[in-house]
C-alpha cells in the first residue's frame, strides 16, 4: 500500500521513472542528479514472482521555449522491465535552461498485463504541473499511434510536469512489504501497512530501527547508489522550498478507520533538517466526494525558514476497501496484529478537491473536538519550540496525547494553597504498595464519590504493583502503540528500549513505559484514568480497561 503526501510548496529536482508492480511513474522536475541504479544489487533486490513485473514504459519529452525553439529533447528508453524491483528501476537525469512555460508534450509507450483501451486510458494518468495544482488527464488529449503507444498533449503552461501511471497493486506477501520499506526506503519513517478486522481498515506500522541501524542503512544507500538519500515513491515525504528535506511519517500506530470515518485529528512526526523530530497536531477533514477511495486533506502549521507561520497543506490519500479477487467481501477473521498473506491492495488517484472548510482551524475551535495548539504555543511551532517544553497536543473529546513531557496542567485540581500533599512527590506521582491507605469513604455499591478532585484516591491503581501486573497482560506486541496511545513521542520509546539491558524482557520494558508516562501525566485521578482506559481500548485490549476502571471504582490494586 502506498501513502502519498502532496505539498503546495515542492521543491523537487530529480526525476523518478519506477517500476512498482504494475505501476510506473514518471516525474519530470527542474533538474536531476542521480545515477543509475544497479537492478542487480542484493540491497534493493526482492524476490517477486516473474508475472508480477511485466511492464514497461519508454518516454519522450519535449520543452519548447516562447519562439518555438526546443530547448530539450530527452528521449526515453525502456525501464522498469521485469527488474524485479519493488518502487524503483531507474533514475534519469532532466535538465534544461532557463523558464520556459509552455505545453510540455509526452509520448508514453506502455504495455499494461491487460490490454487498456484508449478511451479508458486518461483516467489511469494524473498531470502535476509546478503551479501546484493537479489536473486530470481528461483535460488532455490522448492519441493512439499504435499498439500500446500513445501522445498525451496538454495546454498548460508548465516548466515542470509530472504524469503517473495510477497503482493497481495485485497481491504480495506482507512480510516482503516490510522488508522492501526497510531496505529501500529511509528506515527513520514508518512503515504503512493495512489489515482488516471486523468490517474495518486499520492502518498498522511497524517498529522503528535503532539508532545505529539507522546510521548503517543510511551509508549504505549513500556509498552503494552514489547519491545522498532520496525518497522513493512509496515515501510520505515532502521537500520545501528554503529547508533540506523534511519528512512526515504516521505515528506509530494511529489507526485510520476510513470504513467508518477520518479521526478529527492525527499525530505526525516531522523530522527536520538535523533529523531532530517534534510533533504536529493536524487537522483532518473528509472529502466525501472521493470516488471509490476515501481522501482526507491534513492542514498543519511548520517552520519553513524564512517563510516561518506559513501554512502548507497536504493531501493524504488511502485506500478505503480491500478486496479479493475472489471474493470482495472484507474478511473478517485477520486479527490486528496477523495480517493477511496475501492481502488484496488497490491504491485510488490523486485528486485536490478541498472544500473551503478544510481552512486551519485555530484554538478557538476546540470545542468542537479539532485539534488545536496550547495558548502558549504559535501554529507555527518548529522543532526548536518544542526542544523549548513547549508542546503542541492534540484536544479531543475522547483521548489526551501529550506529545512531549508535560508540565503540572494549568486545570489541574487544588487545594486552599499551591503546595502538593506530603505523601505525592512532584516528580513521582506513582505511589508504591501499602504507602496510602484505601479510601474509606467509599459507597456500599463499591463506587468512588463523585468528587474525585483529590489524588490520594486513585493511589491503588496506579501504584507499581498495579502497573507490573497490568504490564504482563498488555501483549508485547502492542509495545510501540502503547507508546503513541499513551501521548510519548517515539523517540522516547525507542530510547526506553534500548535503556534495557535484556530487550528480551518485553514485561519489564512495558513497565518501564507505563511508569514513564505516569511521571509525566497529570496528577488529575480522572485524567489518568481516561489516558490509559482510552489506550487500552486503542489497542484493542477493552477487557483490561474495563478491570482498570474497576479496580480504580473501587480504590484497589489492579488484578489480572
Amino acid at each position: 500500500m502506498t501513502v502519498f503526501i502532496e505539498t503546495e510548496q515542492l521543491d523537487i529536482d530529480t526525476v523518478f521513472i519506477t517500476s512498482q508492480l504494475e505501476v510506473q511513474t514518471v516525474e519530470v522536475t527542474r533538474a536531476g542528479c542521480a545515477k543509475k541504479l544497479d537492478p542487480n544489487d542484493e540491497n534493493m533486490k526482492i524476490e517477486f514472482q516473474p508475472e508480477s513485473v511485466r511492464s514497461t514504459m519508454e518516454v519522450t519529452i519535449e520543452v519548447t521555449s516562447l519562439d518555438d525553439i526546443v530547448k530539450v529533447t530527452k528521449l526515453g528508453k525502456l525501464f522498469g522491465k521485469n527488474h524485479g524491483i519493488l518502487g524503483i528501476s531507474d533514475m534519469v537525469n532532466v535538465t534544461h535552461e532557463g523558464n520556459f512555460l509552455l505545453p510540455v508534450n509526452l509520448t508514453l509507450a506502455m504495455q499494461p498485463l491487460q490490454p487498456q483501451p484508449v478511451d479508458e486510458l486518461p483516467a489511469s494518468l494524473v498531470l502535476y504541473v509546478e503551479d501546484d495544482t493537479i489536473q486530470e488527464l481528461e483535460q488532455a488529449t490522448v492519441e493512439q499511434i499504435a499498439d500500446n503507444l500513445f501522445t498525451i498533449s496538454t495546454n498548460h503552461f508548465c516548466p515542470v510536469v509530472c504524469v503517473r501511471l495510477r497503482p493497481t497493486v495485485r497481491r504480495f506477501h506482507a512480510e516482503k512489504a516490510l522488508r522492501y520499506v526497510y531496505d529501500l526506503d529511509d528506515p527513520r519513517c514508518n512503515i504503512l501497512l493495512f489489515s482488516k478486522k471486523d468490517g474495518k481498515l486499520l492502518l498498522l506500522r511497524s517498529e522503528i530501527v535503532s539508532e545505529d541501524e539507522r546510521l548503517k542503512k543510511e551509508q549504505e544507500r549513500t556509498t552503494g547508489m552514489g547519491m545522498n538519500l532520496l525518497p522513493t515513491c512509496t515515501s510520505p515525504t515532502i521537500r520545501l522550498k528554503n529547508m533540506d528535506r523534511v519528512r512526515i511519517s504516521l505515528a506509530n500506530h494511529m489507526f485510520l478507520k476510513f470504513a467508518t470515518g477520518i479521526p478529527l485529528a492525527g499525530r505526525f512526526i516531522v523530522f527536520d533538517r538535523h533529523n531532530n523530530d517534534s510533533s504536529l497536531s493536524f487537522h483532518v477533514e473528509e472529502n466525501k466526494e472521493f470516488g471509490a477511495g476515501s481522501m482526507a486533506t491534513l492542514e498543519y502549521d511548520l517552520d519553513s525558514g524564512r517563510n516561518r507561520r506559513s501554512l502548507h497543506k497536504a493531501t493524504f490519500n488511502a485506500l478505503k476497501e480491500m478486496t479479493n479477487q475472489k471474493n470482495p467481501t472484507l474478511s473478517r477473521h485477520c486479527s490486528q496484529d496477523t495480517l493477511s498473506t496475501n492481502p488484496g491492495l488497490q491504491t485510488t488517484y490523486y485528486t485536490r478537491q478541498v472544500s473551503d472548510s478544510s481552512r486551519y482551524r485555530t484554538s478557538t475551535e476546540t470545542s468542537a473536538g479539532i485539534a488545536s495548539v496550547r495558548d502558549d504555543v504559535t501554529p507555527s511551532s518548529s522543532a526548536t519550540d518544542v526542544k523549548e517544553g513547549k508542546a503542541i497536543s492534540l484536544n479531543l473529546p475522547d483521548m489526551k496525547l501529550d506529545l512531549l513531557p508535560s508540565r503540572l496542567p494549568e486545570n489541574s485540581p487544588q487545594t486552599g494553597n499551591t503546595k502538593l500533599p506530603k505523601h505525592v512527590t512532584k516528580n513521582k506521582p506513582q505511589v508504591l504498595p501499602g504507602a496510602v491507605k484505601e479510601e474509606k469513604d467509599v459507597s456500599k455499591t463499591g463506587t468512588r464519590p463523585a468528587s474525585t478532585g483529590d489524588k490520594d484516591s486513585c493511589s491503588e491503581v496506579f501504584s507499581e504493583r498495579s502497573l507490573t501486573l497490568l504490564a504482563r497482560q498488555i501483549p508485547d506486541h502492542e509495545y510501540t502503540s502503547m507508546a503513541t496511545f499513551l501521548g510519548i513521542s517515539m523517540v522516547v520509546a525507542d530510547r526506553l528500549m534500548q535503556s534495557l539491558p535484556n530487550t528480551q524482557d518485553r514485561n519489564q520494558l512495558k513497565l518501564r513505559l507505563l511508569i514513564h508516562w505516569l511521571q509525566n501525566e497529570s496528577t488529575n485521578p480522572s485524567k489518568r484514568l481516561q489516558t490509559l482506559t482510552v489506550a487500552l481500548q486503542d489497542i484493542d485490549q477493552k477487557g483490561l480497561a474495563e478491570k482498570v476502571e474497576e479496580a480504580f471504582n473501587n480504590n484497589r490494586p489492579f488484578r489480572p
